[in-house]
């Protein structure tokens, strides 16, 4: 969990869960653009595109889901799948320009989208590292990421909207990469606080 000396308004905070098996009212993840003959999903990303059923894949091959930077495919849980109710795919753009600027737009699109939809438990899995992208680290990452969620919650609550209600904020992160994530958003955090 997150520093709980730190003034957190999301309750964002780390945990050792992959998205195919975390409970969340929306678990979102994120992806590269969709290259053809690319190597199998491993990780959190199998777990989920298993869990649903391959459905991930499908999404990622037909079209329906490019991968982009910033672009999003929202879509409720099938029945008899995995237990989060709602799933997002979020592009994380081309796997050779990804750069840390990348995540906390990602951040902010994940914050906004999550808000106008109404989902209030969230789950974010980035799914950088299993896609072999090893430049940043965890904690390089759950920071760019967490500032982006943070700058959004700012803009939304200096445009008038009331009060936002987040019951937890979960940045997903495998056990070796769990202290690195909750150091990355206690950076965030303090830098909010600034």
């Amino acid at each position: 969990m997150a520093n709980k000396t730190l003034l957190n308004p999301l309750n964002i905070f780390a945990l050792v869960k992959g998205p195919g098996a975390v409970e969340a009212d929306l678990v979102i993840a994120g992806f590269f653009e969709y290259e053809p003959g690319e190597p199998e999903l491993i990780g959190g990303a199998k777990q989920l595109n298993d869990g649903l059923k391959g459905l991930v894949m499908r999404f990622r091959t037909d079209g329906s889901f490019d991968g982009k930077t910033g672009n999003v495919f929202l879509f409720k849980t099938p029945e008899n799948t995995i237990p989060a109710k709602n799933v997002m795919l979020i592009g994380l753009g081309e796997k050779q320009s990804f750069n840390l600027d990348k995540v906390k737009i990602v951040g902010g699109i994940a914050l906004h989208k999550a808000m106008i939809s109404s989902f209030y438990d969230i789950a974010f899995a980035p799914e950088v590292r299993d896609a072999g992208v090893l430049i940043f680290s965890a904690a390089e990452v759950a920071t760019a990421f967490t500032e982006g969620v943070m700058d959004e919650y700012k803009a939304l609550l200096s445009s008038n909207v009331k009060a936002i209600k987040m019951n937890s904020f979960k940045i997903l992160a495998g056990a070796t990469h769990e202290p690195d994530a909750i150091a990355g958003i206690d950076i965030a955090l303090s830098k909010y606080q600034a």
